[in-house]
């Protein structure tokens, strides 16, 4: 009896069709690319925790686009325009009223600001933590889209969203 002997067949490095051996780089390199896409809010959204730390409000501003933060809180009062901006408290509302009532029209321009932003996320801050462990959602709303949402027993839930730009993922709404 003879025996056939098997030689393994090296594999992918000899695909049969060339386009096949295209496809497979292109599936290995998007592949590749969203196991790196994928943590990159999670990183900022940690930045941002170690600001609240150790930072100032200025230390915010590579990490917030504001006027779009203050855009959206506009297009929200708009009952027409589309927002980021989903189901805010009462709270919010009011503090929106306030705002808008000032004499001069730049309201939402004098209230919303980077020490605005500073509180309210230091708001969730616990001592040597940050803010981290008060975050009870943070999960991808698009491919360029992030919402984080913060809440810790009490105290209103802030709802933070991360737009991805070129300068990288930055808060572009927040709300409570």
């Amino acid at each position: 009896m003879r025996l056939i002997r098997l030689r393994p067949r090296p594999w992918p490095s000899r695909l049969p069709v060339p386009w096949a051996r295209r496809l497979l780089r292109l599936v290995v390199l998007l592949v590749v690319a969203a196991l790196l896409t994928l943590p990159w809010p999670y990183l900022t959204l940690w930045r941002l925790n170690a600001v609240i730390q150790q930072g100032t409000p200025q230390a915010l501003a590579p990490m917030v686009r504001i006027e779009s933060v203050r855009e959206q809180i506009r297009r929200r009062l708009n009952k027409e325009a589309a927002s980021h901006i989903g189901e805010v408290s009462d709270p919010f509302i009011d503090w929106i009223q306030r705002s808008i009532r000032r004499a001069d029209n730049d309201g939402l321009q004098q209230s919303v600001t980077l020490e605005w932003l500073y509180g309210l996320l230091s708001m969730h801050a616990t001592p040597g933590r940050g803010f981290l462990p008060a975050v009870s959602q943070a999960v991808f709303v698009s491919p360029v889209g992030f919402r984080v949402r913060i809440g810790a027993g009490d105290i209103p839930a802030t709802t933070l969203r991360l737009g991805l730009g070129w300068s990288g993922w930055r808060v572009v709404a927040a709300y409570y």
